[in-house]
């Protein structure tokens, strides 16, 4: 045989294993920067990315029915399709979601695992009639049924660290008070037919004085007597008018607000004078809703939210129907209206709708980071993340509003012992 046709043969054995080769190697890069063939179509297809993260983390993923080797905070490299995730973890409530995927889409997902039963702490050792906690979530006054009725209580309590109350006083009441406050520093006020009184953390009453809507300022105590609007030091001495005759006015843990008879808010600091609001020129309503924090209705039915001396215009209807609260982190507005639950930003203006409403709830809360709002509907407390989806149950007999702080400080009047608790939704 000739030796011609031997090396030919050879030559394509060596150009073959070179293309081979070469076109293993861009299969491989392909894949390291992402790509994936599509052997239906023998295409080259740009793959995606979904990244779970989870809280408690190394929870078990479930990708269209088939378990994965791979835990939460893994990255998961996908092509572009629709998938059926479900994250879940032992004794917690399973997380789950449609999630579509494009080509070269990262999606990542913040997940907070649910316990199926939140522990509760007891505050208090009897029940309560009416609770206030102070508003960096440390102290709680509460007035406590005592043993022999009629007889009532008026306890405070520090309730930081595991969130049990260690009781610095308690006071027999004649009545009832129609509200009570608690600051940081633990100085309760308790306001009732007209009169208010004020201890200091000792239990020592240090005020009592008449007058109505008051509010612990500062190192102040504000109300209201006949038409002026008054600030006293928290002994009720050194008085001051703040206003008279307002259309409206409210107080915040650091500021009074007086909305004057122009339509234009103004904002005092306890001891100082005030200053005006810029953009509040057309108000109509002012209402406290957390420390230094205020929303607003306009005249022209706007809503809005005044945080110190800032304010902003967050909706153009609805201003007298909306409900509010502020993030734990100042980050975000949690608000409802008639017909929609919502998320306002901060510091960028964003503004998305959650979702839609058939039942208005009664309490809402973003949580900070603004991933999971917490609502209460009845005595159920719900977890809803911020698109929307998983809306779940997290707790029930919730017997009172719910004042939240986080995960792990929810305070409540539950609905079975009619004690003051603390549940934990972190653990």
């Amino acid at each position: 045989m000739s030796p011609k046709p031997r090396n030919r043969d050879r030559l394509w054995v060596y150009l073959l294993s070179i293309g081979l080769f070469v076109g293993i190697a861009l299969l491989a890069l392909l894949v390291t920067r992402g790509y994936a063939v599509d052997w239906d179509s023998f295409a080259i297809q740009k793959r995606g990315v979904i990244v779970l993260k989870s809280d408690p983390d190394a929870a078990v993923i479930t990708l269209d029915g088939k378990r994965l080797d791979k835990r939460t905070n893994a990255r998961l490299s996908l092509a572009a399709n629709t998938y059926q995730v479900t994250v879940q973890a032992p004794g917690r409530i399973p997380w789950q979601r449609e999630i579509g995927l494009d080509p070269g889409e990262a999606v990542i997902e913040e997940i907070v695992l649910f316990p199926e039963s939140p522990p509760r702490t007891a505050v208090t050792k009897r029940p309560v009639e009416r609770f206030a906690i102070s508003p960096d979530g440390h102290r709680a006054a509460a007035v406590v049924r005592e043993s022999k009725a009629p007889r009532r209580q008026l306890q405070m309590l520090d309730i930081g660290g595991s969130g049990s109350g260690s009781e610095r006083f308690g006071i027999r009441l004649n009545a009832v008070p129609s509200r009570i406050a608690v600051n940081d520093e633990g100085f309760v006020l308790a306001e009732n037919a007209g009169r208010i009184a004020v201890y200091a953390p000792s239990g020592k009453r240090v005020a009592r004085i008449s007058g109505g809507a008051g509010g612990l300022v500062g190192d102040k105590l504000v109300f209201q007597r006949k038409s002026r609007v008054i600030e006293t030091d928290r002994s009720g001495g050194n008085a001051r008018t703040l206003a008279s005759s307002p259309r409206r006015w409210t107080s915040t843990d650091r500021r009074t607000y007086v909305l004057d008879r122009s339509g234009k808010v103004i904002g005092i600091a306890p001891g100082a004078k005030g200053v005006p609001v810029g953009g509040t020129d057309a108000i109509a309503a002012i209402t406290a809703i957390g420390p230094d924090v205020v929303q607003t209705a306009g005249r022209d039915g706007s809503f809005g939210i005044i945080r110190g001396d800032t304010f902003k215009s967050i909706a153009a209807e609805g201003g007298s129907g909306v409900r509010a609260t502020l993030s734990p982190d100042g980050a975000f507005v949690a608000y409802r209206t008639s017909r929609e639950l919502r998320l306002f930003e901060w510091r960028t203006g964003a503004d998305r709708l959650i979702t839609s409403l058939t039942t208005p709830p009664d309490r809402i809360v973003a949580l900070p980071g603004g991933r999971y709002v917490l609502y209460r509907r009845g005595v159920e407390l719900h977890a809803m993340a911020r698109d929307g989806s998983n809306d779940r149950t997290v707790t029930s007999r919730i017997g009172s509003e719910p004042a939240m702080f986080a995960l792990d400080r929810i305070f409540a009047k539950d609905s079975r012992t009619g004690r003051l608790v603390r549940i934990d939704l972190a653990k």
